[in-house]
């Protein structure tokens, strides 16, 4: 790939997680501490904590979060583990181990969710 062509793929993808990630979290994060006539405040963030339905979807965020990373690791570890040694039965060497690749990752929206 060309440099020229590298920077363009970046300029691209920039320009699109800003405008698809980084400014609606900008958007949130800003609405969540200013009030409509824009002066700093944290009443939007106490009433979480006031609010009985906003404290559930809260507790619940929480618990799918943690669920979510225990099956990846129940999942995840084991794998590793036969990987691991499957790669060191094969007779391969210490430079072709080191080397491998990944089988499995965390999916993003795993830790986007919530």
């Amino acid at each position: 790939m060309s440099r020229t062509l590298a920077l363009l793929v970046f300029g691209i993808m920039a320009a699109f997680f800003g405008c698809f990630f980084a400014y609606p979290i900008w958007t949130t994060v800003k609405l969540a501490f200013e009030t409509p006539d824009h002066q700093l405040t944290l009443e939007f963030v106490f009433e979480v904590f006031r609010n009985h339905i906003y404290q559930e979807g809260l507790i619940n965020s929480f618990l799918i979060a943690i669920w979510t990373t225990l099956g990846c690791l129940v999942m995840s570890i084991p794998l590793a583990v036969i990987f691991v040694r499957c790669l060191r039965s094969s007779g391969r060497s210490e430079s072709k181990r080191s080397s491998a690749k990944p089988v499995l990752s965390t999916p993003p929206s795993s830790t986007l969710g919530g």
